[in-house]
């Protein structure tokens, strides 16, 4: 059984144990659970900060590490990773880097300068 099952597993477990005490962790909750996979990063962000206390953390955090969880608040973190965003993060700093005189310096490694 690999790590990732053995991790659901887990949760899935837990999850079992909590239901049948009458407690369900709030991302379970009708009213808040879409702020756990909301598209707006201030709603992931919210529900990260209702994680702590959960009893679920642990184990929650454990399944979506195994799993490599792209999407969504897990055990307290918003593991939420946009195509491109890191991209458009470095563009956005050498345009408002150039549009304020900076001169920018290109570290290429040697193997791959162009040959002058």
């Amino acid at each position: 059984m690999t790590a990732a099952r053995q991790a659901s597993d887990a949760l899935t477990r837990r999850l079992i144990d909590l239901a049948r005490q009458g407690i369900r962790p709030r991302c379970g909750d009708y009213e808040t659970s879409h702020y756990w996979t909301s598209e707006h990063e201030a709603e992931r962000k919210q529900a990260a900060q209702w994680c702590t206390g959960c009893p679920m953390f642990l184990p929650c955090g454990q399944a979506a590490e195994a799993n490599q969880e792209r999407w969504g608040v897990w055990g307290g973190r918003d593991r939420t990773v946009r195509p491109g965003k890191a991209a458009a993060a470095v563009w956005l700093y050498l345009l408002l880097a150039s549009s304020a005189g900076v001169q920018l310096v290109w570290m290429i490694p040697l193997a791959h300068r162009p040959a002058c």
